[in-house]
């Protein structure tokens, strides 16, 4: 398998708010979010054959084989975090010279820092090796006691009696900022959650997944979620599904796959599956499917046995941006009231 150079999609996932003067020119949030950015759901099961299954005749050639631009999505990192405060700061603090015993043995550097009376916090940016220590002599009796000097003139200059202008910012540009942070802020954590597959508390099909499960010749053998930009329809991007191998009743079966997602007026969702009844056989079931889709529609693939889910989503804005974006339509009604 192959990783796809994605300059192509870098380049397509501008937001279509670049062609806009201002933002405060939009009249529509979603006018502001890229317009190719879409969350992707798929859902494979096998179909336990019966006796009066209608089978589709088996085929050897042309054998499968898989694309060159291939990709395989990695897990989404999970940020692991300490149990309790203690165990985090135990976990990131300096051992080699952090210490709490009061009698603990310490290097002789150590000891002749920490007797006069240096920072202990000097400690972690000091290095043993090559470095000598420099005691300070004490204070004289005029810098301890500042008031037995004579004291020193101090030039006080004039004071500037120059106006100073005040700048004032207009509610709707400070407005317009903090969309515009928002924004990018927004298309950032798009860009750090793409092309990985999600956790199951973010996957969205689980009523389907739990009217499959009832169906007890029924086996779910995939279920994903993962965010991308999609690529226009002449350039697709093949993604590896990771399907399960499950020992069915009545014979192994071995399951391979891939799916590819594009945009034109429509978006497209170009499926392809092959199921081998039998591992030593070339023989295989095709699953070959073009299909035309609208956002928001769940589409259902068919085959005697297998069959396929698949949601897509664009990506909607979150609480941030849409509070940004609140604030900017009542900072524009204010001006325009002025």
């Amino acid at each position: 398998m192959m990783w796809r150079p994605l300059t192509f999609i870098l380049c397509c996932g501008l937001s279509i708010y670049a062609s806009a003067t201002t933002p405060r020119d939009l009249t529509n949030l979603k006018d502001a979010l890229p317009a190719n950015r879409f969350a992707i759901e798929v859902i494979v099961f096998l179909r336990e054959p019966t006796s009066d299954t209608l089978m589709e005749p088996l085929q050897e050639e042309p054998q499968p084989v898989w694309p060159q631009d291939l990709m395989a999505l990695p897990a989404q990192h999970i940020q692991q975090r300490a149990q309790n405060s203690n165990q985090f700061w135990t976990a990131t603090l300096n051992r080699r010279y952090c210490r709490v015993d009061a009698d603990a043995q310490l290097p002789d550097f150590m000891k002749i820092v920490l007797s006069n009376g240096f920072e202990t916090e000097l400690l972690n940016e000091f290095s043993p090796a090559g470095s000598q220590i420099t005691l300070i002599p004490p204070l004289t009796a005029a810098e301890t006691n500042p008031l037995s000097v004579d004291p020193i003139d101090v030039y006080e200059p004039e004071p500037d009696t120059e106006t100073v202008e005040t700048v004032t910012v207009s509610p709707i540009s400070g407005a317009e900022e903090n969309f515009m942070r928002a924004l990018q802020q927004f298309n950032d954590n798009i860009d750090s959650g793409s092309w990985q597959w999600l956790n199951d508390e973010q996957l969205m099909l689980q009523e389907q997944l739990r009217s499959i499960a009832l169906a007890p010749e029924l086996n779910v053998v995939f279920h994903g979620r993962w965010q991308q930009p999609v690529p226009p329809r002449d350039a697709p991007q093949r993604i590896h599904l990771p399907v399960q191998n499950l020992q069915l009743t009545t014979q192994f079966m071995r399951l391979n796959g891939h799916i590819g997602i594009t945009l034109g007026r429509y978006l497209h969702a170009n499926t392809k599956l092959w199921l081998h009844p039998d591992p030593s056989s070339n023989q295989y079931a095709l699953l070959n499917e073009s299909r035309r889709m609208r956002s928001g529609e769940l589409h259902y693939l068919d085959h005697p046995l297998m069959g396929v889910l698949i949601n897509i989503e664009p990506i909607a804005a979150n609480p941030t941006l849409e509070s940004s974006w609140r604030a900017l339509q009542e900072a524009k009604a204010l001006t325009s009231a002025q």
